[in-house]
């Protein structure tokens, strides 16, 4: 039986400046320092997704990509949980339950508040990974 490769993936970012940022519909955004979790899916072709998600050059298309492409935010880890089932809103919808997010991003096509979240400036990287990340049933995706 194949292995699944594709379900929800998470990508952990951290921003190192306060940029002001226009994506696209949702308008001019203000960014801070910090970390941030985005919650997406790839329900064929994971590993494009994901390859795209990590080039700085790019055509914006998705709300993520106007943040991936900004030299102020780079991706730290990718996680993923392999699943024919789409999963993205109902893991955004418990981030949304402990952290805070930004207001429509990345939820254009559901009626989710938002897929991206703010995990904190000072938080070490392993403690999101353990605290938000890890417990969501996520696991370190390589490609």
């Amino acid at each position: 039986m194949p292995v699944p490769k594709d379900g929800t993936y998470c990508l952990l970012l951290y921003c190192s400046g306060d940029p002001e940022i226009t994506v696209g519909k949702l308008g001019t955004r203000k960014f801070r320092p910090g970390y941030y979790i985005y919650i997406g899916s790839a329900l064929k072709n994971m590993d494009k997704r994901i390859g795209r998600h990590l080039k700085k050059t790019k055509k914006n298309f998705w709300h993520i990509d106007y943040l991936t492409s900004e030299k102020s935010f780079n991706i730290h880890k990718v996680y993923a949980i392999f699943s024919p089932v789409k999963l993205e809103c109902r893991m955004a919808a418990a981030l949304g339950k402990t952290l805070p997010s930004i207001s429509g991003f990345g939820s254009s096509d559901c009626r989710c508040g938002s897929h991206l979240f703010f995990a904190g400036g000072e938080r070490d990287e392993s403690l999101i990974e353990g605290d938000y990340i890890i417990k969501s049933g996520f696991k370190e995706y390589n490609i």
